[in-house]
């Protein structure tokens, strides 16, 4: 995973929610992301941490944040 987050500019997730990868998009594996990175999030909201995920758009480090399980945060 850490060599995807740090080469593409693009990266669609479609894995399952499961105790290890909840919160798998957090601050620390979205600092490993190249700039303006996108993110596309086909699995479930639980699998990103809403605060980092806010952050990270603030700051630029994503470009989008894209999801079909929306929650109230982002």
């Amino acid at each position: 995973m850490e060599e995807i987050f740090k080469t593409c500019d693009y990266i669609t997730v479609h894995i399952p929610s499961t105790p290890e990868t909840r919160g798998m998009f957090n601050r620390e594996t979205l600092a490993m992301m190249r700039g303006g990175v996108r993110l596309l999030n086909f699995s479930r909201a639980d699998l990103a941490v809403s605060a980092d995920i806010l952050e990270a758009l603030e700051s630029g480090k994503l470009a989008k944040y894209v999801t079909d399980f929306p929650t109230a945060e982002p």
